[in-house]
């Protein structure tokens, strides 16, 4: 507490116009005022009480002195907030933890329902499936919201997606809790917090023929992300955030530092040919009058800006329009896998291949080094797959265009005979997407 001469008031003391009992009661508690809220010492520490009110502060003083006597005299611990459970995870997560933005994201969502939490024990299972349940967990920033109504919605009736989004909001306030409790022998009890039925997974691998014609119908750079995608098996964040340096056009190749993969191992795979020539059409892009396009960082962008987005209000009328709701660009990922595994190749392969950490291998994987010449015949067993099925996506359109022109032709004869004011006109309209065959 700032110390004044003996009997006189200090100059924050008079500011706040403070009467000499409040002040002599002040004084007595170790209290002070920085700007309208009190503060105290306590054994060298210094603590804010959080409220205006002298009688409170009072009050704040008197519990934080017993809890520390508690604490050292009994080895009971003090009871800490929720505010300081979120601080010690940042402080460990947030260098370290690959997907710690998707983490801080939903913690923000928690912040307006638990930030008054003063001790840890508060946090019950029937308190958080009421914020859950009850619809009121929402983004705090309505700005925000790109999809839907910004709500964490449940299904109680039985499996449902909704659940799948809402359990993973519930599992980061239970890793904080059981942080607090076994990791940092914090003295709370970790409630277990009650978790909803996603179901089975869902059928994820479409087809080489289904993303073909997911392809024809998507935006030109969005098609060009989900076949790479789909031809490397890389997630999501290795395809965004792809730049030109990554790429080895003479090994035909690409390289990427450990430090843009989940698993913190760099990749350093062959390209197939179906890769090879999505890179070569962007690398050699140009506009109506001749210009090169090319990005000088990124491959994938979109109107001279790098693309984050990839499941777009296009692509999510693309998935309908093919009747492929479910299919996201993760998607990609699950397919190159199980196109692989249908050729019979082997899980090691497949995942140095996809960038996948062989669950039981990781101390060997640190003595294997491979060159990516044997993972190229792999490699190219997606592009051959693709190759076929865009082939036969292409013999049907030219087919059932044979077949609309035969029958337009006719149309044409017969309406010229009965009155020579009707032409028949060209059908289709135009592609959006490269991989569409006019």
């Amino acid at each position: 507490m700032p110390k004044s001469a003996k009997g006189v008031k200090p100059a924050w003391a008079v500011e706040a116009g403070l009467s000499d009992a409040e002040y002599a009661l002040a004084a007595k508690h170790g209290l002070y005022l920085r700007g309208r809220l009190w503060w105290t010492w306590i054994k060298g520490k210094r603590y804010p009480t959080s409220t205006e009110i002298l009688a409170d502060a009072v009050e704040f003083v008197a519990k934080k002195r017993s809890d520390l006597w508690t604490a050292k005299k009994m080895g009971v611990k003090p009871p800490r907030s929720w505010r300081e459970a979120c601080q010690r995870r940042e402080d460990e997560s947030s260098e370290s933890m690959k997907s710690w933005s998707d983490e801080a994201q939903r913690l923000a969502w928690w912040w307006p329902h638990l930030k008054h939490i003063k001790d840890l024990n508060e946090i019950t299972r029937e308190m958080v499936a009421e914020i859950i349940e009850s619809g009121r967990l929402r983004c705090p920033d309505p700005s925000k919201i790109r999809n839907g109504s910004g709500f964490v919605r449940v299904d109680k009736s039985g499996p449902a997606p909704c659940n799948t989004t809402a359990n993973k909001y519930v599992r980061v306030v239970q890793t904080i809790l059981n942080k607090a409790e076994r990791e940092w022998s914090w003295g709370n009890r970790a409630a277990i917090l009650k978790t909803y039925d996603e179901g089975l997974p869902r059928d994820a691998a479409p087809t080489p023929y289904e993303v073909v014609k997911l392809a024809e119908v998507l935006p030109a750079h969005t098609a060009d992300m989900m076949v790479y995608g789909a031809m490397t098996m890389h997630r999501r964040t290795n395809v965004t955030d792809l730049a030109w340096s990554m790429i080895d056009w003479k090994k035909r190749a690409v390289q990427i530092a450990g430090r843009f993969t989940k698993t913190g191992k760099p990749i350093y795979v062959p390209l197939n040919p179906v890769a090879m020539a999505i890179l070569k059409r962007r690398y050699e892009a140009v506009d109506k009058e001749g210009k090169s396009t090319r990005h000088p960082v990124y491959v994938f962008t979109w109107r001279g800006k790098k693309i984050t987005q990839v499941v777009t209000k296009a692509f999510r009328q693309a998935r309908a329009k093919v009747g492929m709701e479910d299919v996201c660009f993760h998607t990609m990922r699950h397919c190159g896998q199980t196109w692989l595994a249908e050729e019979g190749v082997t899980p090691e392969m497949r995942a140095r291949l996809g960038g996948w950490t062989v669950r039981g291998m990781g101390a060997m994987d640190d003595y294997t080094h491979l060159n990516i010449e044997p993972l190229r015949p792999v490699a190219d067993i997606l592009a051959t797959k693709w190759n076929g099925a865009l082939a036969l996506r292409r013999t049907e359109l030219a087919a059932g265009k044979a077949v609309e022109t035969d029958a337009a032709a006719r149309v044409t004869v017969s309406a010229e005979v009965a009155d020579n004011t009707i032409s028949a006109q060209p059908t289709g309209g135009k592609r959006h997407s490269p991989w569409a065959t006019a």
